[in-house]
């Protein structure tokens, strides 16, 4: 029930719908970047990782979701 009322189960709708357009939003990509290339993604994946990341100041409780995430978008933006 907390994951759905905080947005999460809407979140999981959206990349089952379209992941390739859910990847681009969770990396921070704009609706103009359909197409970046591997190493703008893996730019993009890193600069995230370190603002979700424990370490650097992430939320501890938050941090192992966003890092699933993070790799999942990742993974289907360099598939190919």
């Amino acid at each position: 029930m907390v994951a759905f009322l905080a947005g999460a189960q809407s979140s999981s709708l959206a990349a089952l719908a379209d992941p390739r357009a859910w990847a681009l939003e969770r990396l921070g990509f704009s609706d103009s970047e359909k197409s970046p290339s591997s190493r703008e993604v893996s730019r993009r994946y890193r600069q995230q990782m370190r603002s979700v990341h424990p370490d650097h100041g992430g939320d501890h409780e938050d941090a192992s979701a966003a890092i699933r995430e993070l790799a999942e978008a990742r993974r289907i933006l360099t598939k190919s």
